[in-house]
């Protein structure tokens, strides 16, 4: 399996590399491994470039595109295949909505991919950071970010091209208010406050991480609060 430092991306779709290249800051901290339109070239490719996610144009995907790009995803072993549609049937639709299949309305711009690929990317981040393993073992810290913060980010981040920082700013703060919830739990029993310290704990690791994350995005991005 090719090593992978930063998420890999394969593209089958007429219009989506020609935005890239015009903006190719857009995926700067995503390796595009494959782009093309044909669909035999790219099936041959994927078992040696085992991409993290596929994007497939649904024109692209033959007379039976469910079962073409279930096919695709199982070769490439991807996370993530978006089959990228301009029209389509209700039930067509409805049948790409299963595992790692997601459909999205072209035309798909870097953008909208870039959100989708959110969890992917901020992992890759945090795998990527020498210090990520000290940060999981260490003292629970409190939260980096206020609510505060983290509401204004939701915000600030509408202005800039990049929605990461926007999608994990909420993640925070579902994980910031869990963290309290199970903290204060009321237990019944010993085993009772077990479970619920071991749910805070992990938790609070979570948050930790996501926050280590958040800020490299943040730097990334260049957006300050």
């Amino acid at each position: 399996m090719p090593s992978r430092s930063r998420p890999t991306l394969a593209i089958l779709d007429d219009q989506l590399p020609v935005r890239l290249q015009s903006d190719p800051n857009q995926l700067a901290d995503v390796d595009v491994v494959w782009t093309g339109r044909q669909l035999a070239a790219l099936t041959e490719a994927l078992p040696e470039l085992l991409p993290q996610v596929l994007v497939l144009q649904l024109e692209h995907l033959g007379s039976d595109p469910i079962a073409k790009a279930q096919e695709l995803t199982a070769l490439a072993q991807a996370e993530l295949t978006i089959v990228a549609y301009a029209f389509a049937r209700r039930e067509l639709l409805e049948g790409l909505r299963r595992e790692a299949l997601r459909p999205l309305r072209a035309p798909l711009t870097a953008t909208a991919l870039r959100a989708h690929m959110t969890s992917i990317i901020v992992r890759s981040l945090m795998e990527n950071d020498d210090g990520q393993a000290q940060a999981v073992v260490g003292e629970i810290r409190s939260p980096r970010f206020s609510p505060t913060q983290l509401a204004k980010l939701e915000t600030v981040s509408s202005s800039v091209k990049c929605e990461c920082p926007q999608h994990i700013s909420s993640i925070l703060s579902s994980l910031v208010y869990f963290e309290a919830y199970c903290k204060e739990c009321e237990s019944r029993s010993d085993e009772d406050a077990k479970v619920h310290h071991m749910l805070y704990e992990r938790t609070a690791r979570a948050r930790m991480l996501l926050e280590d994350g958040l800020e490299r995005l943040l730097e990334h991005e260049d957006v300050r609060l």
